[in-house]
């Protein structure tokens, strides 16, 4: 049986794989934009990172596998933005 709620879940989208250095980033940023509410599109990006392409080949998450790169950061300020907005508890 398919649950069934009583009102609709907020979701939000998240960038990632984000490079400034190519033009499909900026083409798939404003794709988004064009198609969705501003306030469903996070404002943190998750940049494109060596060790994030690394960590599961090693098992590990990124925090455990790279805790000082800037692919852990990118998720821990995503983490803070969605706590802050409410979205996690």
């Amino acid at each position: 049986l398919e649950p069934v709620f009583k009102h609709r879940l907020p979701r939000r989208y998240v960038l990632t794989r984000y490079d400034t250095r190519r033009r499909m980033t900026a083409a798939v940023e404003e794709r988004m934009r064009a198609a969705l509410r501003l306030d469903e599109i996070c404002t943190t990006r998750i940049r494109e990172n060596v060790k994030l392409a690394e960590s599961p080949a090693v098992g590990l998450d990124i925090f455990r596998h790279a805790p000082g790169s800037r692919g852990a950061h990118d998720y821990a300020a995503l983490y803070d933005e969605l706590l802050g907005a409410g979205l996690l508890q």
